[in-house]
């Protein structure tokens, strides 16, 4: 069954109900820039209040190793989200001094971008839209078929503009390890729609 990851979290409600609904994975975004923003200290306030196994990931955008230690250290991360310019080697870096899964995310413009994938040496890769503007929860969606060049081997994570309405059709035609939203489920940024959060992960368990 493919996994389910909510990200964007950034009150103890929305953790709550994350969790409660049943989804595998909960996203806190660290980038200052974000419309998603949350502190690594506000985030640590509430997580441990959350119940059962649900995987804790730290979303960042070319920081400092020493940021995502901090972080890491604070909410408990079970593994770590790359949004920037990341390199493999910082990469490998990061790996040695942190125990958590590496998930880099590339914004797609075209096949050239998923070819690359591999050469990160991440855990797993997470494939969204790209934006000039914008770094992740941008709502717009890419093509799909791209995906497939991501080839087997390895674990992939679908974002970008997925909703409760087509999330279902997006498992199908991708079979992704995992699919990933943010603003697909929101009323306004940072904070989640009940009735779109229940439904998106129904209709993708469903998938």
């Amino acid at each position: 069954m493919t996994k389910v990851k909510i990200c964007g979290i950034t009150n103890l409600a929305d953790a709550r109900l994350v969790a409660d609904l049943g989804a595998d994975m909960i996203g806190f975004n660290f980038y200052a820039g974000s419309k998603r923003y949350v502190s690594p200290e506000h985030a640590a306030s509430f997580v441990d209040a959350l119940t059962g196994g649900i995987t804790r990931v730290g979303v960042f955008v070319d920081a400092s190793v020493n940021e995502i230690l901090l972080a890491q250290r604070l909410v408990k991360l079970d593994a770590i989200q790359l949004h920037g310019n990341e390199s493999a080697r910082y990469i490998a870096e990061l790996r040695d001094r942190v125990d958590a899964t590496m998930i880099k995310a590339i914004r797609v413009r075209s096949a050239s971008d998923i070819d690359s994938a591999k050469a990160f040496g991440a855990d797993a890769i997470l494939l969204e839209a790209y934006s000039s503007v914008d770094i992740g929860g941008t709502g717009e969606t890419f093509d799909w078929q791209l995906a497939e060049r991501a080839g087997a081997g390895l674990k992939l994570l679908l974002a970008g503009g997925l909703t409760p309405e087509n999330v279902a059709e997006a498992i199908s035609k991708v079979r992704p390890y995992a699919v990933d939203v943010a603003s697909g489920v929101e009323s306004s940024p940072g904070k989640k729609d009940p009735k779109k959060l229940e439904a998106f992960i129904k209709n993708a368990q469903n998938a």
